[in-house]
């Protein structure tokens, strides 16, 4: 603590200011339709002091008012921090299911199928552009007899499996004003007709 400081006495507590740094914040939102469609609004920021911060309370403000709480961890320099500054309701996400196909096996076949395709539709009503971490989901085989296709109508990944997260798939589009964006989840589930097969959601 620079200099010296007086402390009253009485029990009554006094915040001294240790130092104050001023973040260059990247906002986007994140979001998981398939879990919940509400856009979530994220600041982060790189850790640029030569002094780590510590874990601890912080207070929250949004567009100059008051919002709440929230934590942190131990963020040394050179890592980056991020903080959840609650829903944007001027995002508008919806996910629903398109189309399921099941086949049985033909007379000489021995294979069963099992075809879903979801839409999730986005729409930024702000008057500037949003940047948009979208993440969805699809089956991870956990048996050689049973094989999980993409179908050529899904919408590419722009990145995969984040965090060692297996299934997972992103896209990071940025939304235009007024902008609406669609993205199509299609995939194919094949196994012996011998078998049964159960969809057990991989941990979050």
């Amino acid at each position: 603590v620079p200099g010296k400081i007086s402390l009253p006495s009485g029990g009554a507590e006094k915040s001294i200011r240790l130092g104050a740094e001023k973040p260059e914040p990247k906002v986007l939102i994140r979001t998981a339709p398939v879990l919940d469609p509400t856009a979530y609004l994220e600041a982060s920021f790189e850790q640029a002091g030569e002094a780590p911060l510590l874990p601890g309370e912080v207070l929250l403000s949004r567009d100059g008012a008051y919002i709440g709480r929230g934590r942190l961890p131990l963020v040394a320099p050179g890592d980056t921090a991020r903080l959840g500054f609650g829903s944007d309701d001027r995002i508008k996400i919806a996910r629903v299911p398109v189309n399921r196909k099941t086949r049985d096996p033909g007379f000489l076949g021995s294979t069963k199928t099992d075809r879903f395709e979801f839409k999730t539709t986005l729409k930024n009503l702000h008057g500037f552009p949003v940047n948009v971490v979208i993440e969805d989901r699809i089956p991870v085989s956990e048996d050689q007899a049973i094989t999980v296709e993409r179908m050529p109508e899904m919408t590419k990944p722009d990145a995969e499996a984040p965090d060692d997260r297996r299934g997972v798939v992103v896209w990071t589009p940025t939304l235009k004003p007024q902008e609406e964006k669609i993205y199509l989840t299609a995939y194919r589930v094949r196994w012996p007709a011998s078998k049964e097969t159960r969809l057990t959601p991989l941990p979050r």
